[in-house]
């Protein structure tokens, strides 16, 4: 997921509305540095656990960031389609923090 958000970062962004050539190199800076401090901590602490510890959270964490976009990507549309109607979607909406989308 991180190569395929490098690659079209600039289209993605357009797609967003940021068009501006300075604040997309700001963006991709910000997460190029971000990539670095992950890895120089990553790097300075794998040596003190197990390969297989390491490896069993990795893929538990990539498993459970997989879910999450996958939720955060369905609520939208269950509240689009008449699913969540009405003064229940309106609870649901508020219980959970959610913004409604704007009608493209």
């Amino acid at each position: 997921m991180m190569m395929i958000s490098r690659y079209f970062l600039a289209r993605i962004l357009d797609n967003v509305g940021i068009h501006d050539n300075r604040t997309k190199n700001l963006i991709n800076l910000a997460n190029t540095c971000w990539g670095f401090v992950n890895a120089t901590v990553l790097a300075l602490t794998v040596p003190r656990f197990k390969r297989r510890t390491i490896y069993l959270v990795s893929q538990v964490l990539n498993i459970s960031s997989d879910l999450l976009q996958l939720l955060h990507s369905f609520v939208p549309v269950l509240s689009s389609l008449s699913l969540l109607d009405g003064p229940y979607a309106a609870h649901v909406m508020r219980s959970r923090r959610i913004k409604p989308l704007p009608v493209l």
